[in-house]
């Protein structure tokens, strides 16, 4: 029997027992004693272990072989396989470097794969179109997870936009194994937002070469196809404007070559688009008028909008001419806007009509405004020649019929004459207002601006009015409050007429009952005045008429009440004139209401200009030239006063020589001169200073002129200032610190007058003989200017002499320019009647008109009362009766009451009886007032008659 240590070598050394073994060694245990029995048990546990472990040991190598297997197939793809498996270590250390290699190409293309999640929506699908993948931007656009998403089918993102057979041939191409670009309009499933993306499909194949997976790569194209969308319509309506246009439309190149022309282009040119595109069109389609047709000349609009690289417009003036392919060259207008790309100038677009209609439309209009331009000028002639002719019987008419009415007559006789006096008055009322109104129309009328009381102006036409309405028991009133404005700055004539003539009217067609004129200062410097009536009214039909030449309310109207129907029409012409509004309400039988709209702006008050103090200047040296000896000896006396040193010239000639040659701070210049004039004198003088490089010396023009045409060629000639006569020391003294930059006062701008300014304004009161006050002031003593005074005056019957006979020769330019010389030596010697006399003969000789046997008349009793002066004795107490001659402070109320009466009758246009007032009056307006009468110049009387009465103190 064995022994214990021979089983256990047994169980060493066996490697395997069969089952029936194993059986016999667990029958034998059964029987041995206890020590074999359990060396039996150790020896049966050890081959059951050891058989267990056999097993596991052939699984273990199968299980390697399946993962050598399972490796090989996986690097096989990548051109791997590991040949040593014997070697585990050699084995593991290949796989390492495997797996190495591995991670690196894994990291990659998971930095691929995000880099492609930021920018591509990715998904996945099976060959039958089950998501089986989708990125974060795919569901972000679906706003949907991944789990929504997953495992459904890719139709739940159609749009329902592309028709079937779109994904039909989409189908097909990747069926196929080929890969798809597109462009998609998908919609997501849950916000219902459409949405574009440009599409990649690519199929996945497996080893049949059939489509296993597709993978779908998309860019989010939404924004582009809605630009596109918006460009296209945009396209589509500009496209629509320019075929609608209604004018042709043509792009070119730099190099002038047809892009592009709308329909309208086409018809125009009568060539398509097709037939130009690409090509030249200079030589084909345009040439400017005047030139070989194809001349590359800068006239050209294209040429020009190249050349200066701006937008060029031809218009109608511009004598452009196109050509058409059959019917030849039509005249156009074009505008050409050059077109940049990046800065630099790529081409242009030209847009062009014809204008064969817009000429022919032109030269008609042309014509027709020639035509009625001349019959305007046929009608102010005929009007013209008609006053003439009308006036100068007339005039004979009224002046025998108010001689007659002188004479003793029977009552019969007085009532007929009166009858004849009052219809010539009427008829010449009636004239003046075609006059008027002729003027009006044809713009003749010039508007005189200056500073006025309205207030005063008012209560004048209230005065004047108020005998008139008092005769028909009305009460006339004037509403103009205190707190209103009372200076404004407007033509006061012109307003004191439109008033004159509503008043008039009002009182005219009123009854019972009132009259009242309202004044009120509106919004934005817009005064308003109203002439309120309780008279007889007018109906809307009426009231379309009241503005219309020769019409009144009704035929029984004119019978009963009278009148031209020309006074509204008038009112509102100059109403307009002054930029205003003339508007009028009424309600028949109850009265009515007529405002006066004007934008006057504020006025200074009407007040006598200050006297400039002295200024007081250097030494001086001073050049005074004037062509009159006695301006000379004033101008020398007064600037000697002021320590200077005058040197004088008697004209232009001797002015030049010595100019050049000695040195002078200021030049005192006469404009009007016998020899050679102011103006000739400093261009000469102006010219060689320039050449001998000196600096200018400042000139002062000396003139009585006060005409603006005057001012501005002393100006434009290179003087530096302008100085009026009669002399004004501190303005004269004022005038030359300016011009010398020196620290004084400016001196103040005189009136001017405009170029057609003929004569005196019609409102200048009568002048006295002479202002003793300001001749002592500015000759500084008595015995000097009346030294002057009887030296000039001794000239002046020769003067007078040489007015006429130059007068007669018919030499008028000599007559103004003897009596331009003449008002300035009278007004230096302070004579203002003498002066103003010659100023009204210098206006008349001026326009070239003979001068009436009344001017003759008024310039000899200025003289007669010179003469007065001049034979008076006692020098003060002379001296002051003359000059209270030019105002009588000695009026009744009578009188007063009679002059108001007399402008009442000159406003109306009728005859004045001036015998009532001969005593009253001064005598230096007799004859201007007489002259104005014999004259039927009804606006000069009335406002001489006015000038007069606001000097009375009643």
């Amino acid at each position: 029997m064995p022994n214990q240590d021979d089983l256990t070598a047994g169980v060493v050394t066996t490697q395997q027992l069969s089952a029936s073994a194993l059986a016999q060694l667990h029958r034998l245990a059964q029987t041995a004693g206890p020590e074999v029995q359990h060396a039996l048990a150790q020896l049966v546990a050890a081959a059951q272990q050891q058989a267990h472990l056999h097993a596991q040991h052939g699984q273990v190598q199968n299980n390697l072989a399946d993962l050598q297997a399972m490796l090989n197939r996986m690097l096989q793809p990548l051109g791997l396989h590991i040949k040593n498996w014997q070697d585990p270590a050699q084995a593991l250390l290949q796989l390492r470097v495997f797996a190495d290699d591995f991670e690196v190409q894994y990291r990659a293309m998971l930095l691929r794969e995000r880099t492609l999640n930021q920018h591509a929506i990715v998904s996945a699908t099976d060959v039958h179109g089950t998501i089986t993948y989708v990125n974060d931007l795919f569901c972000e656009i679906n706003g949907m997870a991944p789990h929504q998403l997953l495992g459904k089918n890719h139709r739940i993102i159609a749009s329902g936009i592309h028709p079937r057979a779109f994904y039909t041939g989409m189908w097909e191409t990747i069926s196929q194994g080929h890969t798809w670009h597109g462009e998609i309009c998908n919609r997501s499933p849950v916000t219902g937002q459409a949405y574009w993306v440009a599409a990649t499909i690519v199929p996945f194949l497996d080893a049949n070469g059939l489509p296993k997976e597709y993978i779908s790569v998309r860019t989010d194209i939404t924004k582009r196809k809605k630009l596109e969308q918006e460009l296209a319509h945009e396209r589509s309506f500009l496209e629509s404007i320019t075929a609608n246009l209604g004018k042709g439309v043509m792009v070119l190149d730099r190099e002038e070559r047809c892009t592009f022309l709308n329909p309208e282009a086409e018809r125009l040119f009568g060539w398509t688009l097709a037939q130009l595109k690409g090509q030249s069109l200079h030589g084909q389609m345009y040439f400017c008028a005047g030139q070989a047709e194809g001349e590359d000349a800068p006239a050209c609009p294209v040429c020009l909008c190249y050349a200066l690289q701006e937008c060029v417009s031809f218009d109608m003036q511009d004598n452009l001419v196109l050509v058409h392919k059959e019917r030849g060259p039509f005249p156009a207008a074009m505008t050409v806007l050059p077109l940049f790309e990046d800065g630099v100038l790529r081409g242009c677009m030209a847009v062009f009509y014809d204008i064969t209609q817009h000429k022919r439309h032109e030269a008609e209009l042309r014509q027709a405004k020639e035509q009625a331009e001349q019959a305007s000028q046929a009608r102010s002639s005929f009007l013209a020649n008609m006053s003439h002719e009308i006036r100068t019987p007339l005039n004979a008419i009224l002046g025998f019929t108010e001689a007659l009415l002188d004479t003793p007559l029977n009552p019969q006789q007085q009532r007929q004459l009166t009858t004849v006096r009052q219809s010539g008055r009427t008829l010449l009322g009636l004239l003046n207002d075609i006059l008027d109104t002729a003027k009006l129309e044809k713009g003749a009328l010039q508007l005189e601006v200056r500073d006025f009381s309205l207030r005063q102006l008012c209560q004048q036409l209230v005065d004047m009015l108020s005998l008139e309405a008092g005769k028909k028991a009305l009460s006339l009133h004037l509403d103009y409050p205190p707190e209103e404005p009372e200076f404004f700055q407007g033509d006061a004539l012109r307003i004191h007429q439109v008033l004159l003539n509503l008043l008039s009217n009002a009182i005219k067609f009123t009854a019972i009952g009132s009259v009242t004129l309202h004044v009120r200062q509106g919004p934005e410097q817009w005064l308003h005045v109203q002439v309120q009536d309780t008279g007889i009214g007018m109906t809307a039909e009426q009231l379309s008429r009241v503005f219309t030449p020769f019409a009144q309310a009704d035929t029984s109207t004119t019978r009963r009440f009278g009148g031209t129907g020309l006074g509204t029409t008038i009112a509102r012409q100059l109403v307009e004139l002054m930029h205003g509004r003339l508007q009028v309400s009424s309600i028949p039988n109850q009265g009515t209401c007529f405002t006066v709209c004007l934008p006057l702006p504020p006025g200074q008050p009407v007040a006598a200009t200050p006297m400039l103090a002295s200024v007081a200047l250097p030494p001086l040296r001073i050049l005074a030239v004037d062509d009159v000896p006695e301006n000379l000896e004033l101008l020398q006396l007064v600037l000697a006063r002021g320590g200077h040193q005058v040197t004088l010239a008697s004209g232009g000639q001797a002015a030049l020589a010595l100019l050049k040659a000695q040195a002078f701070d200021v030049v005192l210049l006469d404009l009007h001169m016998p020899d050679i004039d102011g103006f000739a004198v400093t261009t000469q003088w102006r010219a060689w200073q320039a050449q001998q490089g000196q600096a200018p010396t400042p000139v002062i023009a000396l003139s009585a002129s006060v005409l603006l045409q005057d001012r501005q060629q002393a100006f434009d000639v290179g003087m530096n200032g302008f100085a009026q006569k009669p002399l004004s020391v501190p303005c004269l003294q004022a005038e030359i610190a300016r011009v010398l930059h020196l620290d004084a006062p400016a001196a103040p701008l005189l009136p001017l007058a405009p170029a057609a300014a003929t004569a005196p304004a019609a409102s200048a009161p009568p002048a006295a003989v002479c202002d003793e006050a300001a001749a002592l002031a500015l000759w500084g003593s008595r015995a000097q200017w009346q030294g002057a005074l009887q030296r000039s005056m001794a000239q002046f019957p020769a003067v007078l002499a040489q007015l006429q006979a130059l007068h007669a020769a018919a030499q008028m330019a000599d007559v103004a320019a003897l009596a331009h010389r003449w008002r300035g030596v009278a007004g230096n010697l302070q004579l203002p009647a003498l002066a103003q006399t010659l100023h009204a003969v210098e206006s008349s000789a001026h326009q070239g008109h003979p001068l009436p046997a009344a001017a003759w008349s008024a310039l000899a009793q200025a003289w007669q009362q010179v003469q007065a002066l001049l034979a008076v004795t006692e020098e003060k107490d002379s001296l002051g009766r003359l000059n209270s001659i030019g105002n009588n402070e000695l009026l009744t109320d009578e009188m007063i009451t009679c002059m108001r009466e007399m402008l009442l009758n000159l406003e109306r246009s009728e005859y004045p009886d001036l015998s009532r007032l001969t005593a009253c009056l001064p005598p230096s307006l007799l004859p201007q007032l007489t002259q104005a009468l014999d004259h039927f110049d009804f606006s000069r009387a009335s406002a001489l008659l006015r000038e007069q009465l606001e000097t009375i103190k009643p």
